[in-house]
């Protein structure tokens, strides 16, 4: 005669059932890591930062697991208007095709950026892979700074009338937030310091805000956030402190 089942191990039972039947949830959405999307429609993470003469600068929007494709469509569309309505003297800024000299383009990822550019010289933005789920990167080809284009776009929002706005974040409802970028490097604590150090001594500085160090890290273990504070916070020009 077997073990009768106990009152808990029958309730784990039906709920691996339940779960096995439960429809999954559809997101609407194809998946951003796929790779026919990805070499589609993003450029390789690793072109952020294999041209010295061409400094990537950007927004980082910010969106829920599986829902990147619906905020890169948001996210494009709303970067493009806004552009134009706002800076209505804006011009593309594309770098010159690199040139062969002794380097296949091929191997590095240049080629596919040479065509792009011989493409889409009239296009303001380029989506770039973040290599992080939730996280897109659209990077400026214009010559607009993401920091006057937030400025700027705020000033246009808070001056809207309610019914306005509400519109708005319904045109961008898969995007949570937008972080101007202007600084892009190579994630471990050398690389950094430097950049921010580069950034506090640049005159696009404003030195009449105060500055606040926040670190948000993902998937890399190599950087320690109290070690990265106490490093960046040691650099601040003491008159902003």
């Amino acid at each position: 005669m077997g073990k009768r089942k106990s009152e808990s191990e029958e309730q784990v039972e039906k709920k691996v059932k339940s779960d096995e039947t439960k429809p999954k949830k559809n997101t609407g959405t194809i998946p951003i890591q796929r790779g026919k999307f990805k070499n589609r429609y993003l450029r390789k993470h690793a072109s952020l930062l294999h041209r010295l003469d061409d400094p990537a600068t950007g927004i980082l929007v910010t969106t829920h697991v599986h829902q990147e494709t619906r905020a890169l469509g948001q996210a494009r569309g709303f970067l493009d208007e806004y552009t134009l309505k706002l800076f209505p003297d804006v011009q593309s800024k594309w770098p010159p095709p690199p040139s062969r000299l002794d380097i296949d383009l091929e191997i590095v990822g240049l080629k596919e950026e040479k065509q792009e550019i011989d493409i889409t010289k009239e296009r303001y933005f380029q989506a770039v892979d973040s290599a992080c789920s939730g996280l897109l990167f659209l990077r400026f080809r214009t010559s607009v700074t993401p920091m006057e284009w937030m400025k700027k776009f705020l000033e246009h929002y808070y001056a809207l009338p309610a019914s306005d706005k509400t519109k708005l974040k319904a045109a961008i409802s898969f995007c949570y937030r937008f972080l101007p970028v202007e600084r892009v490097c190579p994630a471990n604590m050398t690389d950094v310091v430097k950049s921010a150090k580069e950034l506090f001594t640049s005159d696009k500085f404003d030195y009449s805000k105060s500055v606040a160090i926040v670190i948000e890290n993902r998937n890399n273990e190599g950087i320690k956030k109290p070690q990265l504070v106490e490093k960046l916070a040691e650099i601040i020009p003491p008159e902003i402190k």
